[in-house]
Protein backbone atom coordinates (compact mmCIF):
# COMPACT_ATOMS: atom_id res chain seq x y z
CA UNK A 1 0.00 0.00 0.00
CA UNK A 2 1.02 3.11 -1.01
CA UNK A 3 0.47 6.62 1.10
CA UNK A 4 2.40 9.16 -0.75
CA UNK A 5 3.76 10.56 2.68
CA UNK A 6 6.34 13.49 2.32
CA UNK A 7 8.44 15.16 5.45
CA UNK A 8 8.62 19.20 6.06
CA UNK A 9 11.97 20.32 6.69
CA UNK A 10 11.42 24.27 6.91
CA UNK A 11 8.28 26.60 7.33
CA UNK A 12 4.86 25.54 9.12
CA UNK A 13 5.42 22.06 7.87
CA UNK A 14 9.15 21.50 9.77
CA UNK A 15 9.25 18.68 11.46
CA UNK A 16 6.15 17.28 9.90
CA UNK A 17 4.97 14.06 8.47
CA UNK A 18 2.52 15.58 5.39
CA UNK A 19 -0.21 13.06 4.75
CA UNK A 20 -1.83 13.57 0.82
CA UNK A 21 -5.84 13.22 2.43
CA UNK A 22 -7.40 11.83 -0.45
CA UNK A 23 -11.29 10.89 -0.77
CA UNK A 24 -12.28 8.61 -3.67
CA UNK A 25 -9.00 9.49 -5.60
CA UNK A 26 -9.05 13.41 -5.56
CA UNK A 27 -6.59 15.34 -2.90
CA UNK A 28 -8.18 17.03 -0.38
CA UNK A 29 -6.26 18.56 2.07
CA UNK A 30 -2.93 18.03 3.28
CA UNK A 31 -1.99 16.98 6.93
CA UNK A 32 0.70 17.54 8.62
CA UNK A 33 1.73 15.39 11.89
CA UNK A 34 4.64 16.80 13.96
CA UNK A 35 6.99 14.12 14.88
CA UNK A 36 8.59 15.63 17.90
CA UNK A 37 8.20 16.70 20.86
CA UNK A 38 7.26 20.55 21.51
CA UNK A 39 5.42 21.02 17.97
CA UNK A 40 2.25 22.68 18.01
CA UNK A 41 -0.41 22.50 17.12
CA UNK A 42 0.43 18.64 16.69
CA UNK A 43 -1.65 18.36 13.64
CA UNK A 44 -1.81 20.98 10.99
CA UNK A 45 -4.09 21.18 8.38
CA UNK A 46 -4.46 23.00 4.69
CA UNK A 47 -7.55 22.76 2.75
CA UNK A 48 -11.04 21.59 3.73
CA UNK A 49 -10.91 18.94 6.60
CA UNK A 50 -12.20 16.40 4.19
CA UNK A 51 -12.52 12.40 5.35
CA UNK A 52 -9.67 10.34 4.69
CA UNK A 53 -10.88 7.56 2.31
CA UNK A 54 -7.78 6.13 0.02
CA UNK A 55 -8.66 3.98 -2.34
CA UNK A 56 -7.56 0.41 -1.92
CA UNK A 57 -9.37 -2.40 -3.38
CA UNK A 58 -12.26 -3.39 -0.68
CA UNK A 59 -11.99 -6.87 0.51
CA UNK A 60 -14.81 -6.22 3.05
CA UNK A 61 -18.38 -4.82 3.06
CA UNK A 62 -17.98 -3.37 7.06
CA UNK A 63 -16.40 0.24 6.77
CA UNK A 64 -13.86 0.67 9.80
CA UNK A 65 -14.43 4.50 11.00
CA UNK A 66 -11.33 5.93 12.92
CA UNK A 67 -10.18 9.56 13.86
CA UNK A 68 -6.92 10.00 12.22
CA UNK A 69 -4.78 9.17 9.71
CA UNK A 70 -2.17 6.85 11.97
CA UNK A 71 -5.53 4.91 13.16
CA UNK A 72 -6.43 4.03 9.47
CA UNK A 73 -2.58 3.23 8.56
CA UNK A 74 -3.04 0.51 11.50
CA UNK A 75 -6.15 -0.46 11.07
CA UNK A 76 -5.64 -0.93 7.12
CA UNK A 77 -2.46 -3.78 8.13
CA UNK A 78 -5.67 -6.38 8.40
CA UNK A 79 -8.39 -3.92 6.83
CA UNK A 80 -9.05 -2.77 3.73
CA UNK A 81 -11.88 -0.44 4.06
CA UNK A 82 -11.38 2.19 6.36
CA UNK A 83 -12.20 5.84 6.68
CA UNK A 84 -10.84 8.42 9.16
CA UNK A 85 -12.94 11.60 9.68
CA UNK A 86 -9.26 13.40 10.52
CA UNK A 87 -11.12 14.42 14.34
CA UNK A 88 -13.99 13.60 16.39
CA UNK A 89 -16.60 15.57 15.48
CA UNK A 90 -16.74 15.30 11.35
CA UNK A 91 -18.98 18.82 9.48
CA UNK A 92 -21.83 18.19 7.70
CA UNK A 93 -19.78 17.38 4.41
CA UNK A 94 -17.29 15.02 6.23
CA UNK A 95 -21.14 13.28 6.95
CA UNK A 96 -21.99 13.74 3.42
CA UNK A 97 -19.05 11.95 2.54
CA UNK A 98 -19.88 9.28 4.79
CA UNK A 99 -22.83 8.61 3.97
CA UNK A 100 -21.74 8.04 0.29
CA UNK A 101 -19.08 5.49 1.09
CA UNK A 102 -21.75 3.11 3.39
CA UNK A 103 -23.82 2.65 0.40
CA UNK A 104 -21.68 0.14 -0.26
CA UNK A 105 -21.53 -1.21 3.01
CA UNK A 106 -23.64 -3.78 5.19
CA UNK A 107 -21.82 -2.44 8.67
CA UNK A 108 -20.29 -0.20 10.14
CA UNK A 109 -17.84 -0.17 13.20
CA UNK A 110 -16.69 3.15 14.56
CA UNK A 111 -13.36 2.70 16.56
CA UNK A 112 -12.48 6.18 18.02
CA UNK A 113 -9.86 6.85 20.58
CA UNK A 114 -11.01 6.02 24.14
CA UNK A 115 -11.58 8.96 25.10
CA UNK A 116 -14.14 10.27 23.38
CA UNK A 117 -16.57 7.48 22.77
CA UNK A 118 -19.31 10.20 23.22
CA UNK A 119 -18.46 11.43 20.12
CA UNK A 120 -18.58 7.64 18.61
CA UNK A 121 -21.74 7.14 19.98
CA UNK A 122 -23.12 10.33 18.30
CA UNK A 123 -21.69 9.26 14.83
CA UNK A 124 -23.66 5.73 15.58
CA UNK A 125 -27.10 7.38 15.85
CA UNK A 126 -26.31 9.03 12.68
CA UNK A 127 -25.27 6.23 10.54
CA UNK A 128 -27.40 3.47 12.40
CA UNK A 129 -31.14 4.12 9.91
CA UNK A 130 -29.00 3.90 6.74
CA UNK A 131 -26.58 0.32 8.01
CA UNK A 132 -26.35 -1.26 11.12
CA UNK A 133 -23.48 0.50 13.12
CA UNK A 134 -21.81 -0.17 16.52
CA UNK A 135 -18.97 1.52 18.29
CA UNK A 136 -16.11 -0.50 19.86
CA UNK A 137 -14.34 0.27 22.62
CA UNK A 138 -10.71 0.09 23.65
CA UNK A 139 -9.92 -1.26 26.55
CA UNK A 140 -5.64 -1.87 26.67
CA UNK A 141 -5.07 1.10 24.22
CA UNK A 142 -5.90 4.60 24.26
CA UNK A 143 -6.31 4.36 20.22
CA UNK A 144 -6.20 1.73 17.16
CA UNK A 145 -2.77 3.30 16.16
CA UNK A 146 -1.38 2.01 19.10
CA UNK A 147 -3.03 -1.32 18.80
CA UNK A 148 -1.05 -4.42 17.48
CA UNK A 149 -2.20 -6.65 14.76
CA UNK A 150 -3.30 -9.00 16.73
CA UNK A 151 -5.36 -6.58 19.22
CA UNK A 152 -6.93 -4.86 16.21
CA UNK A 153 -7.51 -9.07 14.47
CA UNK A 154 -9.64 -9.62 18.00
CA UNK A 155 -11.11 -6.28 17.89
CA UNK A 156 -12.48 -6.09 14.54
CA UNK A 157 -13.49 -9.83 13.87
Amino acid sequence: MSYDLGFGITGIWARRLIIPVYFKDHLECLQGRAITEGVEPRYLTQGWRSCYYPEHPISSRRLVIVEGPFDLFAVSRIHSHVLATLGNQPSQQQIQQILSIIEVADRVSILYDRGVLAEAYALQLLLNPRVPTDVIELQDNKDAGECTIEQLRSILM
